[in-house]
């Protein structure tokens, strides 16, 4: 995977790939240079917003995970009879077809990848959770965002606080 392997799209490549995307391109972006193009920083920008808050947000990833996988799969057979009938005749044109498949697949999934990221950022900004109806935010009567849920964190998560740190964070009055 890119990243995360939890939190990857495991996108079609080719053994016979002698392109690979401009997103997984080497020299791309590296760890002290971020860049919006590149599939590495897309997925780590996404794993590291999870992270905080991981029983809530993995089902955004899981889901499009789900989605895009099952697209390639669905796909695969078709690509790779087209891809063998064209080796038949010129394997260049069966190389191209599948390095165009491979390049278009991981693309668009990226679009969608970041979008989901996006989405993410504005429904769980702050730590608190944007209210939705019928996949969209929900707004007040004035359209201003509807008040959202403020959920804290599991009972389990204070205990620990409170077991490394004592009486730090403790309030007096």
């Amino acid at each position: 995977g890119i990243d995360d392997a939890a939190q990857s799209v495991y996108y079609p490549i080719y053994v016979g790939n002698t392109t690979m995307p401009q997103e997984m391109a080497v020299g791309n972006g590296d760890l002290l240079n971020f860049t919006w193009e590149s599939a590495f920083w897309i997925h780590n920008w996404v794993s590291n917003m999870v992270y905080d808050r991981y029983s809530d947000k993995i089902v955004h990833v899981q889901e499009l995970q789900n989605k895009l996988e099952a697209d390639f799969e669905t796909n695969q057979d078709q690509i790779e009879k087209e891809a063998l009938a064209l080796y038949e005749t010129s394997k260049p044109k069966a190389l191209a077809f599948l390095n165009n498949y491979t390049n278009t697949s991981v693309t668009e999934g990226l679009k969608e990848w970041k979008k989901m990221g996006e989405y993410m950022m504005v429904k769980y900004v702050d730590g608190v959770v944007k209210k939705e109806e019928n996949g969209k935010f929900k707004r007040n009567e004035h359209g201003e965002p509807a008040s959202p849920d403020r959920p804290g964190y599991s009972n389990e998560h204070y205990r620990k606080v409170i077991e490394e740190t004592g009486d730090k964070y403790k309030v007096l009055f």
